[in-house]
């Protein structure tokens, strides 16, 4: 989690004020941001589902005295708020959601005004479930919450689907992680530690630790070490009695050869993933025999260490290459798609999507048909693309590119192909405005 020093100034950054009355902010409540005139233990039941809700999503603030239409700044009452112990806060969160909220309770100032703050990650093993009924605020056991724009409310079937392909693809790259970990060693030398038995087996031969020793051993199976009150990474903990060997004990590391398929799709999973790849170039090489030069290329020859005038020269080497991705190369920034001006229905879905994006609202997006969303991004110039919407875009590509039409998939080749320019490019080429819209 973040400092708490960063959490306020993200919460600033979101908390907009009026220029012509620095007592009133302009910024509405959205999927990351709710408000409340007043902080009071007793409603921990509605702070609870709102946070389930922000874990759920992209992670948010409740953010406490700011009074709603207008929305004023009116102060947070200071003995309410303080004298709630942070140890009643996570008792109160872990007998109501699992698995555990990582959460922040904190205070910052706004045109003078102080205001009281709760902050929650994004889960990192979601869904968040309730544990419990509360009638008062229709919470039943087993509910899930998600945050949509302006609420919390009860998931609707396509954010469920995706937090549970997300879940499972997790699972899917921690068990590719590891085996290709075993790949690299090889499987003969190679074993598994049981953290309830303290036995550890493996082709070789096993290991058992003694039944006094075990019961002197703490194995901390997910924690986080720190020092100076400074966060650490999380870590495994083996506290025992532990003897060194000498290094020509170890067998050697070896690299095991997988093979390597790659087609429009792996290419463009690569880039949403921000995979560095082995052969950043083999992505490079299959970009150029692809039906299509909308491919994203830089992240590659980033992934490379190649400059422009190599990634040029390695794509005319290739004879199935595409004039369209040598046009890029030289300068030709994808074109955007659609306009969001206008008063059609198009252009106000176009516009619409923009907002959504440029407040860094992503998790709703599948909302919106894939055409329009995919022109909307080709119009999204941001300073910085937020990692959510890549993600999004990755379980898109994943689970839906096959059953695109032709005309859908082509503009979701420009979408991602923008975001990489986007992301990847020189600024020299980044900050140049795209040529006109077709």
């Amino acid at each position: 989690m973040a400092t708490e020093a960063e959490l306020v100034r993200a919460v600033q950054a979101r908390l907009r004020v009026d220029v012509n009355n620095p007592r009133r902010l302009t910024s509405r409540e959205n999927s990351r941001l709710e408000y409340k005139q007043t902080f009071n233990w007793a409603s921990r039941a509605k702070y609870g589902k709102s946070l389930a809700g922000f874990a759920n999503a992209s992670g948010g603030f409740i953010v406490f005295g700011v009074r709603d239409s207008p929305r004023e700044l009116v102060g947070v009452n200071e003995e309410a708020f303080d004298a709630v112990d942070s140890a009643d806060v996570s008792k109160y969160l872990n007998s109501a959601y699992a698995p555990e909220l990582e959460w922040e309770m904190f205070d910052t100032s706004v045109s003078g005004v102080r205001l009281g703050v709760l902050y929650v990650e994004p889960a990192t093993d979601r869904p968040v479930v309730s544990l419990r009924n509360d009638n008062r605020e229709g919470i039943r056991e087993a509910d899930i919450y998600y945050r949509y724009r302006g609420r919390s409310e009860r998931i609707r079937y396509p954010e469920l689907q995706r937090l549970v392909l997300e879940r499972q693809q997790r699972e899917r790259d921690s068990w590719l992680s590891l085996l290709s970990r075993v790949g690299r060693i090889g499987v003969e030398n190679v074993g598994v530690l049981d953290l309830v038995d303290g036995q550890l087996s493996g082709p070789g031969g096993n290991l058992l630790v003694s039944s006094d020793l075990l019961e002197k051993v703490q194995f901390i199976r997910k924690g986080r070490f720190a020092q100076v009150n400074e966060p650490g990474s999380p870590t495994l903990r083996l506290v025992g009695d532990v003897q060194s060997i000498p290094l020509h004990a170890l067998g050697p590391v070896r690299n095991v050869p997988q093979p390597l398929v790659i087609g429009e799709r792996e290419i463009m999973l690569g880039f949403l993933r921000q995979e560095r790849p082995e052969a950043p170039v083999e992505y490079i090489r299959q970009a150029c025999r692809e039906s299509s030069g909308y491919m994203p290329i830089y992240h590659f020859a980033r992934c490379a260490n190649l400059g422009l005038e190599e990634l040029r020269e390695l794509v005319l080497a290739e004879p199935r290459r595409r004039n369209t991705l040598i046009g890029r190369i030289e300068g030709t920034r994808v074109v955007s798609v659609g306009s969001p001006e206008g008063t059609t229905p198009q252009a106000l879905e176009r516009r619409e999507l923009l907002e959504a994006l440029t407040a860094g609202e992503v998790e709703s997006l599948h909302r919106w048909g894939h055409t329009r969303l995919f022109e909307a991004i080709t119009h999204f110039l941001p300073h910085r693309v937020p990692t959510e919407l890549l993600s999004s875009l990755a379980v898109l590509v994943e689970n839906e590119l096959e059953a695109m039409t032709s005309n859908v998939r082509t503009v979701c080749r420009k979408a991602i192909a923008h975001l990489d320019e986007t992301l990847n490019l020189p600024s020299s080429y980044a900050d140049a405005e795209p040529e006109g819209n077709s």
